[in-house]
């Protein structure tokens, strides 16, 4: 648990030039490895949420969810029983 909530942890593989890197920019920067990867993905998160492009994209999946979740919660008969 953080100051923002609960963390979940994940694994990058990351092609050796990239972690190497990552790793020297940490060390410039003087923050941990993870520390920079969180900023990093942070940063990408806000720029697609922001972007007009994405949230056209994003209410189109999210229309498409709530279909299904709306078929999905509607009892129906099995096909093919007696």
């Amino acid at each position: 648990m953080t100051a923002n909530g609960p963390v979940r942890t994940t694994t990058l593989r990351l092609p050796e030039w990239l972690a190497q890197e990552l790793e020297v920019i940490a060390d410039v920067e003087g923050v941990t490895r993870a520390a920079l990867t969180l900023s990093a993905l942070t940063a990408y998160a806000r720029a697609r949420k922001a972007d007009p492009q994405f949230r056209t994209r994003l209410a189109a999946k999210m229309e498409e969810n709530r279909r299904l979740m709306e078929r999905m919660s509607t009892v129906r008969p099995e096909r093919g029983t007696r």
